[in-house]
């Protein structure tokens, strides 16, 4: 009874910084048995992923080639719709914090995916570069505003335990809709056409709001509800408890420099492995089951490493995972020996291991900060793990236009991902935190 008062104690002091707004409990809430409600907030985060970061980023890259072929693009500006969007995600994680306060959360994200929304509507009523250029500029707003800050911080609210499990269930939204977004896109463009495809893909967000903004709240306090925690709540916490002492200059410096290097391994690392292996004269076939085989393991992966962060804690957790992309990415560096067995499981091992680069960060975090500035510290680092995916998205053509290959990337990045860790170590070896993933 003590934990649970002291919780809610802890709970209470961060919502001070994201208000809680009042909203109406409907019949559908009511009717909800309660203890599950919880659950009901991982699977809308979910849906907000799969919205925010699958169909508007990882799953909209399959437009690209039918922009291409129907309005007579140019692969410089494929490149830059995708300049624009990353800039505008970077802007809109600037000014998330105050607009969140000012806001809330439930109708914060509810605004990232009408930006969505609107991104698809003016996709399908363009016709020119320009128009093309503000709707990539609204999905920009809506991966920045829906990205994985408001997640974490509502995951933060609704579990005291299975924190990290549910961040993974979470972030493999993007996973889902790389998978079965694409492929149904693909049916729809051949079926109708470009335009009506965006429109389907509109209407279908647009309900996807609905739920969205019909079942998040902010916080269980405000439902009369706790945050959930197992039956074996107490047996938990055998991690080293360490006091709440504040992030000290030199700890912020060395995450900052991992969450650039998470940010590149996230996107340009995940983006180009396509390209890896197309470049590599693998087949039009080969490449399509190498991608839908990566995308299969990133969101088994995802909960994979959700789960293995609650059992054992978030740095061996992050040193085990670590040890999984870096094989990943040494196996990727051997794609010109054109064998589909090897690269198979290449594939396998980069899909297990890049959760890493995306579920990380709150997952430091919650270990390195204190629990009142927990969602100060996860902006800042999301907003600095945005200017990394920015910064260095231009790096895996660069190198490979002057060395002829994408491997010569893949083994940059493979050096980057060592050096992160190293980071890391040093940022949880000055806090002496091996506790599990995020505040108790």
């Amino acid at each position: 009874m003590q934990n649970r008062q002291k919780n809610l104690r802890l709970i209470r002091r961060l919502e001070y910084s994201y208000p809680i707004r009042k909203v109406r409990r409907t019949k559908f809430v009511r009717h909800i048995h309660r203890p599950e409600y919880n659950w009901i907030i991982c699977i809308s985060c979910t849906l907000l992923i799969f919205v925010t970061l699958g169909l508007v980023s990882s799953g909209f890259s399959v437009y690209f080639p039918f922009l291409v072929r129907t309005y007579n693009l140019s692969n410089t500006q494929i490149s830059l719709l995708t300049t624009f969007r990353c800039l505008a995600s970077l802007i809109s994680m600037l000014c998330i914090g105050a607009f969140y306060k000012w806001s809330g959360i439930r109708r914060g994200v509810t605004f990232a995916t009408f930006s969505a929304f609107l991104s698809f509507i003016v996709f399908g009523i363009s016709k020119s570069f320009l128009g093309f250029s503000i709707a990539s500029a609204f999905a920009g707003i809506s991966y920045g505003m829906g990205s994985m800050i408001p997640v974490s911080i509502l995951i933060n609210r609704w579990f005291d335990d299975c924190k990290s499990l549910a961040l993974g269930i979470c972030s493999a939204g993007s996973g889902i809709a790389t998978v079965v977004a694409s492929p149904a896109i693909t049916y729809l463009i051949g079926r109708t056409s470009l335009s009506t495809t965006f429109f389907l893909e509109a209407f279908a967000v647009f309900l996807l709001l609905l739920f969205i903004f019909y079942v998040i709240k902010d916080s269980p306090t405000q439902m009369g509800l706790e945050p959930y925690h197992t039956k074996s709540h107490k047996a938990a916490h055998f991690h080293k408890k360490i006091p709440h002492s504040i992030l000290s200059g030199k700890q912020l410096a060395l995450l900052t420099v991992a969450s650039l290097i998470v940010g590149a391994l996230a996107n340009p690392g995940f983006v180009n492995v396509a390209m890896l292996y197309a470049t590599e004269n693998y087949s039009s076939a080969d490449v399509a089951f190498l991608v839908s085989v990566l995308g299969v393991f990133l969101i088994i992966g995802k909960i994979l490493f959700g789960y293995i962060t609650d059992s054992i804690g978030g740095f061996r957790s992050n040193a085990i995972f670590t040890g999984i992309l870096l094989l990943g990415l040494i196996l990727a560096v051997l794609a010109p020996i054109h064998n589909m067995i090897l690269a198979s499981f290449a594939a396998i091992i980069l899909g297990i291991g890049f959760p890493l680069a995306t579920i990380a960060i709150p997952v430091w975090a919650g270990d390195l900060a204190e629990p009142e500035n927990f969602p100060k510290v996860v902006r800042r680092l999301q907003v600095l793990y945005a200017a990394g995916a920015f910064a260095f998205s231009f790096m895996p053509g660069i190198i490979a236009d002057n060395f002829g290959s994408y491997t010569y990337a893949y083994a940059t990045f493979a050096i980057m991902l060592l050096v992160m860790f190293g980071m890391i170590a040093a940022a949880y070896k000055l806090k002496g935190s091996l506790k599990i993933a995020l505040p108790k």
